[in-house]
């Protein structure tokens, strides 16, 4: 089984003292108690004594990852693993053939997460984790949620050609595929539509920048335990389109019960709906809405929501709901 979810924070533009700064934050904020321990250094031959720093952010209790190019002796890249006593190694897949064969060398030893650029069929049968890197600083709520988390295909509404979905499967059983690092720079309802839809597609959730600047109600999003738990059950994916804007997205949350996420991912009020088929049953289902745990149906036979989004920014613009199948006596 891969081990391809993490929660974490990529410090691999930082300096030394930055990121023994953000270390700090996340144990000071939280986070870190949250499940924010990997810390990814990138290229550690930026430091001056790269060993010695590892060891003092182990000993906080940080697990910690590093690049390598893809060039790199497996010796060589064993025996600094060894030294920074890493838990995680991710390799620049600027040249598959060889970022492959490294990634096969650690196979199951660690983490192995592959820069596979945009292109995670490739990576999923060498790499735990499939790093695409596609989301842009300029891109906009819109850009994120259609293009970089899934596709929006103008007059297509098949799941089988969902980014999302093809995605899912080229990683396998347990591996993960990350379009980038949180993109929380919006507002509180964007911000919120993002991490829970990263987080129903089961990919890691990683930081950035200065965590002393985020708001109270951004640290409450990225604690919240009933999100987290649903991000850590394991890969989801697009259940259906209501139109090339508007999806659901479903995953398993045990047996008889799934996580549903209606998310308005661009312009327009399409109504919505939760049908027993949508989550592979027949017959009734009761619902509660997310993270609130509230009761919004005891015997539904459909639920239908109607969301908004940044037309009208005080309104949120997706739903979290555990479905909980109803069974005959």
């Amino acid at each position: 089984m891969k081990q391809g979810f993490y929660m974490g924070y990529d410090a691999s533009r930082l300096g030394e003292d930055a990121l023994r700064r953000q270390a700090r934050l996340l144990l000071d904020t939280g986070l870190y108690r949250a499940g924010y321990r990997t810390l990814r250094l990138g290229r550690v031959e930026r430091f001056d004594a790269p060993e010695k720093l590892a060891a003092s952010l182990r000993a906080l209790g940080f697990q910690l990852d590093f690049t390598v190019a893809p060039e790199a002796g497996v010796d060589g890249v064993a025996e600094r693993i060894q030294a920074l006593g890493a838990g995680m190694l991710t390799i620049d897949g600027s040249d598959r053939e060889a970022a492959r064969n490294l990634a096969a060398a650690f196979a199951g030893k660690l983490r192995v997460a592959v820069a596979a650029e945009d292109a995670a069929e490739w990576a999923g049968d060498c790499a735990d984790v499939a790093e695409l890197n596609v989301i842009q600083e300029d891109d906009d709520f819109f850009e994120i949620t259609r293009n970089r988390l899934d596709s929006c295909r103008d007059g297509d509404t098949d799941v089988a050609r969902s980014d999302a979905n093809l995605r899912r499967a080229a990683m396998g059983a347990g591996g993960a595929w990350s379009a980038g690092n949180l993109p929380l720079r919006f507002d509180m309802y964007r911000n919120q539509a993002i991490f829970m839809q990263t987080a129903i597609l089961g990919c890691p959730l990683v930081l950035a920048g200065d965590i002393a600047e985020l708001p109270g109600e951004t640290l409450a999003l990225l604690t919240c335990e009933p999100i987290l738990r649903m991000a850590k059950a394991g890969p989801g994916g697009v259940a259906r389109y209501y139109d090339p804007w508007h999806a659901l997205l479903t995953k398993p949350a045990r047996d008889g019960a799934t996580w549903a996420l209606i998310l308005n991912r661009c312009h327009g009020d399409q109504p919505t709906n939760l049908l027993p088929a949508d989550l592979g049953w027949e017959g009734r289902f009761s619902l509660r809405q997310l993270p609130e745990d509230r009761l919004v149906g005891a015997n539904l036979e459909t639920f239908e929501a109607h969301l908004e989004t940044s037309d009208h920014p005080e309104t949120p613009c997706c739903g979290l709901y555990l479905a909980e199948r109803i069974r005959k006596i």
